[in-house]
């Protein structure tokens, strides 16, 4: 009876959209056209990553910028001159002339706002678009197999078969379009398998990995690719929905595992372990990931998962020259610019308020009113005293000079008659009684049971009126300047307010187009600082996860160690006796089951079923190298006697499904110096500048193998058709 293994998994990678156009800004200092140290490094690492495809048949489009200053027929100038320098740092390069268009654009089309400094610079720059088309430039693309499409509605839960037997299951309703919306009606999927080393060479994807710093190659158990469009255009998955591959294997490879490429960086990421050494397959696992329906990120690893997990990572992460508080604040580019304008607003406002609040400052400091309480006789049962105004053009004026106030409080505290207050403020208890409030800026005090004595002089029936016109002209100075007084702190608060959000927002960079890149980096870090907790220091407790990264970046070394020597901990040590045992045990049961199984059918199941959350490229994966190499100088020719001299070239050993390719931008091996396994039988396949595609035969290998020499020569034959190709596998 057949048995089908499962892992079902939501993984962490870096998926994207695969592209064969590019572009990038350069910047540029005022009135410059020099190309900058920091220009050229970025310039030498995408050429770098061109010439490992046919980069001379790529097109580049090449477009110079200024900022406002100046007149625009200077500005035109300068933008043609900057566009000049880097197209003739191109063509330095090795790059075809007629394939680089440049021109000039002055203040044209700007990205940012001329009316700031950091805008002005922004504008300042040259734009490099760089478009390849690798079926006009690979003359063995015309025997490559395309994809097989199936059409169906998106609201419709889609079973499909591929030829091998591979079976995809697609969910209702799985796919939205570039804004994030739903997409409704028919759409298109494409998918296609890469099952032997024809299939890898013609999809031009690569088969190298570097396996800890060694550059490695992948024997494989097949690969897939799978993408979805509307009406022409790409789609995507929802962050919640999920694809069943039930995937059939090549066939049975131990330490077989799953890998997703990143079609950014170009390099797989491992996703899941799929066999041991001994061939037989683990039955799940866990992984770290995104769930859309949370507000933070999920990590669900147990503790030994988790600390594999951080012992792998922290390495990864400790060795990286990019910044890890950098990435877990990547912002797609157009949201980074609105943030940009907002700090930009923000710093505004602050200056602004600055200046209002100095204002407001002076005119208080100015025009500050002192009240001062003086005592003028004490009776029996009762204290009498006046207010005076300080410091104020109204004090000691007639009306306020007729008032006294008599407090039936005897024992009244004297510390009122000592000092000075800010604020004085009367109001009605009863008919007879009034409240006096005294505030300064650290004590408030209250007299109760006041009342009010006016000199005889005021006729008796205009007292009451001359007692509200008191009271009002006394609290009104006091109301004023606890209104100023408010204003003041309110503006300070907003003031500090904006310094907080700004200082936050700065921490946001600058990161990939894609916003869903960008949230499973920043999930990726979260998580890893949540696992990194347990092997923390008291003090890194204490810090926020951006203080932490902060910390992490500054201390590479220091975390370089913790990560690598995570192996000697005693809980790792123990997590590693447990999954001995356990293995132990599952190979036993795994061997009674197999026995049993191969009584009844010999017949060997090679599904293996994944859950995929992104499309794109799938490996199912055992990474190589070359057993006992032997190095080899070499040279080309055509039949015709032509030199031949290749951009990169495929090594094809028959005891491994996969390729081996090298290339100029390799450091240890290339097209000129290469290595191979005298065990196997061995072919060339040789690509030229010109995507122009040539063999040299197993046959001919064997027979040339006797008389290898230091410095050989490989007479070569441009293939013809694919038959030549697939007979040498």
């Amino acid at each position: 009876m057949k048995k089908h293994y499962t892992i079902y998994f939501l993984f962490l990678t870096l998926f994207a959209k695969a592209q064969s156009t590019k572009v990038f800004q350069l910047n540029f200092e005022t009135n410059s056209y020099e190309i900058s140290k920091e220009n050229k490094s970025l310039l030498d690492n995408e050429i770098i990553a061109l010439k490992k495809l046919f980069y001379k048949s790529c097109k580049i489009e090449i477009t110079g910028y200024t900022d406002n200053t100046g007149a625009i027929k200077l500005n035109e100038i300068l933008s043609n001159n900057r566009a000049k320098s880097i197209t003739n740092y191109f063509v330095q390069k090795g790059f075809a002339p007629k394939n680089i268009t440049s021109k000039g654009k002055s203040y044209k089309n700007p990205i940012a706002d001329n009316a700031t400094e950091d805008g002005k610079s922004k504008n300042r720059r040259v734009s490099v678009k760089i478009a390849l088309n690798f079926n006009d430039v690979l003359s063995i693309n015309k025997f490559k197999e395309k994809s097989t499409v199936y059409n169906f509605d998106n609201q419709l839960e889609k079973h499909l078969t591929y030829k091998s037997g591979t079976k995809v299951i697609i969910p209702e309703n799985s796919f939205i379009d570039e804004n994030g919306k739903d997409v409704q009606g028919e759409i298109t999927i494409k998918y296609q398998e890469f099952r032997k080393p024809i299939d890898f060479i013609l999809a031009g994807i690569t088969m190298d990995i570097d396996d800890n710093g060694k550059n490695s190659f992948f024997n494989s158990g097949g690969m897939f690719k799978i993408t979805a469009l509307k009406n022409g255009k790409e789609i995507f998955l929802k962050k919640d929905k999920n694809i069943q591959v039930d995937f059939n294997l090549v066939g049975t490879i131990s330490n077989l595992n799953f890998y997703g490429l990143d079609t950014i960086s170009n390099k797989w990421k491992e996703l899941a372990k799929i066999t041991n050494t001994n061939g037989l397959r683990y039955n799940g696992m866990l992984g770290c990931g995104y769930y859309p329906e949370e507000e933070e990120p999920k990590c669900s690893l147990n503790i030994c998962q988790s600390l594999h997990y951080i012992n792998t990572v922290g390495v990864e992460y400790a060795n990286r020259e990019i910044s890890l508080f950098n990435q877990a604040n990547y912002t797609d580019p157009s949201s980074f610019e609105k943030i940009q304008q907002t700090i930009q607003k923000n710093k505004e406002k602050i200056v602004s308020n600055n200046n209002r609040i100095k204002i407001i400052s002076n005119k208080l400091k100015n025009n500050k009113i002192n009240y001062h309480l003086n005592k003028l006789e004490q009776k029996e049962n009762k204290i009498v005293f006046e207010i005076t105004e300080l410091n104020n053009q109204k004090s000691q004026n007639e009306t306020f000079s007729k008032a006294k106030w008599k407090c039936l409080n005897k024992n009244l505290n004297t510390t009122i008659f000592s000092k000075n207050w800010t604020v004085c403020l009367i109001e009605k208890s009863n008919s007879d009684s009034y409240l006096i409030t005294l505030k300064d800026s650290v004590s408030k005090n209250y007299i109760t049971n006041v009342s009010i004595e006016t000199k005889k002089r005021i006729r008796k029936k205009k007292k009451a009126t001359y007692i509200s016109d008191l009271l009002i002209d006394l609290n009104k100075n006091s109301i004023e300047v606890n209104k100023n007084d408010s204003i003041c702190k309110n503006l300070i608060t907003q003031k500090n307010n904006l310094e907080k959000n700004t200082k936050i927002l700065s921490n946001y960079k600058k990161g990939n187009d894609n916003s869903i890149i960008n949230d499973k980096i920043k999930d990726s870090i979260a998580c890893f600082v949540q696992y990194s907790r347990t092997i923390m220091s008291k003090n890194e407790l204490n810090m926020d996860q951006n203080t932490w990264l902060t910390y992490f970046d500054s201390h590479r070394e220091l975390m370089l160690n913790r990560y690598t020597n995570l192996t000697q901990n005693d809980d790792f040590k123990k997590c590693i006796e447990m999954e001995i045992e356990a293995e132990k045990e599952r190979l036993k049961f795994m061997e009674l089951q197999r026995q049993a199984q191969l009584n009844d059918d010999k017949t060997l199941d090679l599904v293996q079923s994944f859950k995929i959350n992104n499309l794109g490229i799938y490996n199912c994966d055992q990474i190589q190298r070359l057993q006992n190499p032997i190095e080899i100088l070499a040279e080309y020719k055509d039949e015709k006697g032509k030199i031949i001299n290749p951009n990169f070239i495929y090594l094809i050993d028959s005891k491994v499904n996969g390729i081996i390719r090298y290339d100029n931008n390799r450091t240890d091996y290339n097209p000129s110096r290469f290595a191979y396994n005298p065990s196997s039988k061995n072919s060339l396949l040789i690509f030229d500048e010109d995507g122009e595609s040539y063999l040299f035969s197993s046959k001919k290998f064997i027979k040339l193998e006797n008389k290898i020499t230091n410095k050989q020569l490989f007479i070569i034959e441009k293939i013809k058709n694919r038959a030549e190709i697939e007979n040498e596998f």
